[in-house]
């Protein structure tokens, strides 16, 4: 199985994948005096965390970045957003500390879960999509042998990787609670979809 983040696009059996990284940074401030701390985790378009005096807020989202050094930039746009998600709560000017980190994200935002898909054989067995014919009446895309992965959450990983887990394990498993994702997540969508457009 492959679960390397945004290298998951970087073996023979992978490239055709379309693996992007996206660099995204937290940071982490110091509350303002007299200021009170969110009770529980926010989300939105951002997060806050509370943590005791200080509050997390995140994340920056650039796609095609791979550099994760910490920004100042990116610290002054994480306090821009905690000011729209969480106009009461206010912190002080200088960040306390920024993590920056590059994920593995997908055109359409959803992950890959699954068998890898067999580029080439899948372009010959599937050449006739772009006549119209609904997917249905086509046999399984062909995959590679003993071979799936598991990755492309962007920002979502935290909150999605563990779900896909188990519904990867099961598969693995002979289970079938992947197949009602399958038309969402599979590997080989991608290369479906490119065909169809032909």
């Amino acid at each position: 199985m492959l679960a390397s983040g945004a290298s998951l696009g970087s073996t023979p059996w992978t490239d055709e994948l379309p693996v992007f990284p996206a660099r995204g940074q937290i940071t982490r401030f110091a509350l303002a005096t007299g200021c009170r701390a969110p009770r529980r985790v926010v989300t939105g378009r951002h997060y806050a965390i509370p943590d005791g005096d200080t509050v997390y807020v995140g994340a920056t989202f650039d796609r095609g970045i791979t550099d994760a050094a910490p920004r100042a930039s990116d610290d002054a746009a994480n306090r821009t957003a905690l000011a729209e998600l969480l106009p009461d709560v206010t912190v002080r000017s200088r960040a306390l500390s920024g993590h920056a980190g590059v994920r593995a994200t997908t055109p359409d935002r959803m992950p890959l879960i699954g068998p890898v898909p067999d580029a080439g054989a899948g372009r010959h067995r599937h050449a006739e999509l772009s006549r119209g014919l609904p997917p249905t009446r086509y046999p399984p895309p062909p995959c590679v042998p003993g071979l799936a992965v598991l990755g492309g959450f962007g920002s979502r990983g935290i909150v999605a990787a563990p779900f896909a887990a188990s519904l990867l394990a099961d598969w693995l498993c002979g289970g079938e609670r992947l197949q009602p994702w399958a038309p969402l997540v599979h590997p080989a969508r991608f290369a479906i979809r490119a065909l169809r457009r032909r």
